[in-house]
């Protein structure tokens, strides 16, 4: 959202992958009511969400990080 009046909705990231091989899109609306609501929805979940720590990302479980240092081996594929 900018300037509560614009609302960018989409995948693409900003990386050549993204751009030339994934099929991915954005969708540009100049549209103040939408982008009242968007930023309702950021905020609700904003408010559902918690700040995590270097020291709590360090500690957390250990089937965690295997979890996530498995599903790295396949980052190029993704």
């Amino acid at each position: 959202m900018v300037d509560a009046l614009r609302v960018l909705v989409g995948s693409t990231k900003f990386f050549n992958r993204s751009f030339r091989l994934n099929d991915e899109a954005n969708l540009n609306l100049l549209d103040a009511a939408f982008a009242q609501q968007q930023t309702t929805i950021f905020e609700a979940d904003l408010a559902l969400s918690k700040p995590i720590s270097l020291q709590a990302w360090r500690e957390r479980p250990l089937n965690e990080k295997m979890t996530e240092y498995a599903a790295s081996l396949l980052r190029a594929q993704l």
